[in-house]
């Protein structure tokens, strides 16, 4: 997989990204912990699946006052799969959004790309639990959306060069990727009514199940509007103009993260 390299062009004068790699080591080292160091101190898993459930986000944790949840979750992975995407989304996007708007505004797209969309997974799961589901979710992806929306605020116009399933190669605007992420976020969250459709008519009902079911859908669009709308009043804040040009074709390889 190789990464992007079309918008260099508009952030050479900042090409230091540390903010993007201590981000990446937090979630590895938090895996780490989670996954191996939890598990060896008691192998029957009891005090990791404490510390998920402590940490993780959940409507319970939130009436218990337990508000650092809207933080931690975002560290807390589902397996590696879940890890990897996350990471490479922040990878892919992180450092030009943090080149071009610095490190502070980068964690602030960041964090509170992740928070708002915590906040608006758990507030249809608080409205309309049949539809958003009542368990807790886990995952840096509401978080790494945002950075993607944040990307495409800047860079509207950088085609990407993505393999889709890590096969297929597809190109499409930095706009088409931001739409067909809110598009599959909407199709993710009204799932449930058409479900059984799919389940009775589809010969791989299974697989696409494994796309749409227990995942943070509402999280995702929260992130991406969030980081959208942010990293707008930022630019215009402080007149950094988007960068027009396509440049030369970028090569990504990008998936929807489950939750």
């Amino acid at each position: 997989m190789s990464e992007s390299r079309g918008y260099e062009a508009g952030f050479r004068a900042r090409p230091s990204t540390p903010v993007t790699f201590i981000l990446l080591a937090l979630n590895a080292a938090v895996y780490v912990f989670q996954y191996y160091v939890l598990r060896r101190i008691a192998p029957d898993y009891w005090v990791a699946d404490r510390f998920t459930e402590t940490f993780a986000l959940s409507l319970d944790g939130l009436r218990a006052g337990h508000f650092w949840q809207l933080i931690t979750y975002q560290f807390l992975h589902g397996g590696f799969l879940h890890i990897f995407l996350n990471s490479w989304a922040i990878f892919v996007f992180g450092r030009p959004v943090e080149a071009k708007l610095g490190a502070w505004r980068m964690l602030a797209v960041y964090f509170i790309s992740g928070v708002a969309g915590g906040l608006l997974q758990m507030l249809g799961s608080w409205a309309w639990p049949s539809l958003f589901g009542t368990e807790g979710i886990i995952g840096a992806s509401a978080s790494a959306y945002g950075l993607m929306a944040a990307f495409v605020a800047l860079f509207p116009a950088q085609r990407l060069l993505m393999l889709l399933f890590f096969v297929i190669p597809i190109s499409m605007r930095a706009t088409t990727l931001l739409r067909l992420a809110i598009w599959i976020s909407l199709a993710g969250i009204l799932y449930p009514f058409y479900q059984h459709l799919i389940d009775r008519y589809l010969p791989f009902a299974h697989e696409i199940d494994l796309m749409f079911v227990g995942i943070g859908h509402a999280a995702h669009l929260g992130g991406l509007v969030t980081g959208l709308l942010l990293t707008l009043w930022m630019r215009r804040g402080r007149r950094v103009p988007p960068v027009i040009g396509a440049g030369p074709k970028s090569s990504l390889n990008i998936t929807a993260s489950p939750d």
